[in-house]
């Protein structure tokens, strides 16, 4: 038997049952067997630090080991032993060696690793491989979890629109935190956190799977998360996407609305409970790139309005027409 020719085999997973078989007879011999087994690990694992895959060479690395293996030998006598049995040990430990490398290089090669998006501090536009375009917003991340040959699978945390390229073949389905999104071409918006997610359907049809149920969405309609609880109502609200644009347009908006739309816009809670605010004053005015505290101060000219920053959320204190 060449020794080469079993290397061969075994790295390009080309061996025969029978020689499987016999390595794996040979290995259960003896104790000597076993141990062969184990310090061939050893090695192998002196030759490559497996957190630095990605800078891994399968020619160097076998180099280094085959090297080792020669030192080895020569500080230990000859034995009186058949090549064939001198090189079962080397063979056998390839096996459990390969089968490593290959588990190792299914979980850390670039294939197979999630390809990430992610935005801090500004709002990116995105264009898969499918020619479908997003637009992540800050703070935000999405995770392609598919090649797209079958599936167009990603996951998305924090907030996204999309546009995606219609295939009948090929399903998009975007994971959220609360269930999963699934269309074949259509326009929405998805924000999904730990504790909420909101789903807003522009243009097409999308279904969402939650807790087992299969919930359809038509242009204009919109679904909300939270706590448990699905609510699907028909969003009217017209800067949805003022995220995006960085305008806000109200036309005799109630107040108490466009404080949902600032809201939404600025990703912070904004608490309107107070007795002292009158939620029916109406406000027809626009604001393009605008901070919220500088869309509050411009209220404050048009409304008798008081207002502070508390545990992260903003306080209506006041406000009349």
């Amino acid at each position: 038997m060449n020794l080469d020719n079993i290397i061969a085999r075994l790295l390009s997973s080309d061996a025969t049952k029978e020689e499987l078989q016999q390595i794996e007879e040979w290995t259960l011999e003896s104790k000597e067997n076993a141990e062969a087994l184990r310090e061939m690990k050893e090695i192998w694992d002196k030759t490559e630090n497996m957190s630095n895959y990605k800078d891994f060479q399968t020619d160097k690395a076998w180099m280094k080991v085959n090297a080792q293996i020669v030192t080895e030998e020569l500080k230990v006598p000859v034995k009186k032993t058949s090549i064939f049995r001198r090189m079962l040990p080397l063979a056998a430990s390839l096996v459990l060696l390969i089968a490593c490398v290959f588990a190792f290089k299914f979980m850390t090669s670039t294939d197979s690793t999630p390809e990430q998006f992610s935005s801090l501090d500004t709002i990116k536009e995105l264009t898969l491989e499918d020619r479908s375009s997003l637009t992540l917003d800050k703070n935000s991340k999405l995770t392609i979890l598919s090649d797209f040959e079958k599936e167009r699978l990603m996951r998305v945390d924090g907030r996204s629109y999309f546009e995606v390229a219609t295939d009948k073949k090929r399903p998009f389905i975007v994971k959220t935190h609360h269930g999963d999104i699934r269309v074949t071409g259509t326009k929405f918006t998805v924000d999904t956190k730990p504790n909420k997610t909101e789903i807003f359907l522009h243009e097409g049809s999308i279904q969402y799977t939650f807790n087992g149920r299969l919930i359809d969405l038509e242009a204009s309609e919109a679904i909300n998360i939270e706590k448990g609880e699905l609510v699907k109502y028909r969003h009217v609200d017209h800067n949805i996407e003022s995220w995006r644009s960085g305008k806000l347009v109200f036309a005799d908006q109630r107040i108490e609305n466009v404080f949902k739309s600032l809201s939404r816009h600025f990703n912070i809670q904004i608490d309107v409970t107070a007795v002292n605010v009158n939620i029916d004053c109406p406000l027809t005015s626009s604001f393009e790139d605008l901070t919220l505290v500088e869309i509050l101060d411009e209220l404050k000219v048009l409304f008798k309005l008081d207002y502070e920053s508390h545990k992260g959320k903003m306080v209506i204190k006041n406000l009349s027409c």
